[in-house]
Parts: C-alpha cells; structure tokens; sequence
C-alpha cells in the first residue's frame, strides 16, 4: 500500500537547504540518483510566493515529504558533518502546507436546471403572493358591497314605514279638524296609510 504522506508538501528548512547544497554541491553530486539530482536541482531554482504545480501558493518554499525521505537515504552515504540527521531533524521547525482546494467546474446543463428551478420557485411564489392579496381585496369588496346593500334595505325600510305612518297620521289628523268623530278620523287615517303602503310595496316590487 502507498503511503499516502509521500505527495504531502512541507516547508523547507533553512537546515534542510543546507543539506540539499550540501547533496548538490560538486563532491556529492555523482553519488546522487539522477531523479533526485534533477528533482533537487529544479527545487532550488524556485523561488517563493509563487503557486506550484501542486496548487499551492505559499510565501515559503515547500518540497515533498517523499522528496525529504530519499534525502534521508542519502545522507546514509554521503553524511553532513559526519553524520546522518533523523527525517525530525530535517523538518524541525518546518509546518505542513496544504494545497489550495479548487472547485470543480460546474456543469452548464445543472446550472441551467438549476436556474429554470429558481425562476419556477420564485414565479409560484409571485402568484400567490399576487392571489392572495387578489383575495382580500375581493373579500374586502364583497363585504363592503354587503354592508352598502343593507344600507340600502334599512333605508327603505325606514322609509317605508316613516310614509305609512305619517300618511295615517295625515288621514286621522285631516278627518278630526274636518270635525268627524274619532272612528271617522281613524278610519280616514288608515285609508291613507293603506294607501301609501300599497304604493310603496308597487314601487319596491317594481324595483326588484
């Protein structure tokens, strides 16, 4: 099983960029792996704050953890000051820098779904926003039109019954100061007011 901190990037140390001028320098470098020799070579000509392949963008220069171990392996054959550092001796001090996460880009078709969704969502939203308040004026107009339609009916009512009353008044009042007797004068009124009723119930009807 690979390990999988081989492709790990950490920070280079001021120690262990000695030790790479160290391997590099013209006494070592035929001892050292072509792989590693090109490897360290390329490292040392980069420059920091700059974004590397791996993805990271760092103000430090960073090297693999791989590339660390196969320096310790050499050092076994050509040792730093006559002897061979542990791979936390290389590192102390270093920190481990992580690739910078990139999005992966976003698929035209999902996105235009995803779009038509939104505006379907929001359209039904609009509608029942609009049908609601559609609602309430339409249930504030009905009952205004009720309340004007009673209105109405009470005024009629008032009406009706105010003419009635008064015509009978009118007949009774006529007859008694014409100076018939009271039955005289009641029955006089009540031919009036009977009269005015059937108008006003002519008249009612007609309008319906």
């Amino acid at each position: 099983m690979a390990d999988i901190y081989c492709y790990q990037l950490v920070e280079a140390t001021p120690y262990l960029e000695r030790v790479i001028d160290h391997l590099l320098s013209s006494a070592n470098r035929e001892s050292l792996p072509k792989p590693l020799s090109r490897e360290l070579e390329g490292w040392r000509e980069r420059e920091t704050g700059v974004e590397f392949k791996e993805g990271v963008v760092c103000d430090c220069k960073v090297i693999k953890f791989s590339t660390v171990k196969e320096i310790k392996k050499q050092l076994k054959e050509t040792p730093l000051d006559g002897k061979s550092p542990f791979i936390h001796e290389l590192l102390q001090g270093s920190r481990i820098v992580f690739p910078r996460q990139q999005a992966p880009p976003r698929n035209p078709e999902l996105v235009a779904r995803l779009e038509t969704i939104k505006a379907s969502l929001e359209n039904a939203e609009y509608n029942k926003m609009v049908f609601g308040k559609q609602k309430k004026d339409e249930t504030l107009k009905d009952i205004k039109l009720d309340v004007q339609a009673t209105h109405r009916q009470l005024l009629v009512m008032f009406n009706f019954f105010l003419t009635v009353v008064g015509s009978f008044i009118f007949g009774y009042f006529a007859a008694y100061y014409a100076g018939m007797d009271s039955t005289a004068c009641f029955a006089t009124g009540l031919v009036f007011g009977l009269a005015v009723l059937f108008a006003d119930v002519y008249f009612i009807i007609k309008q319906l």
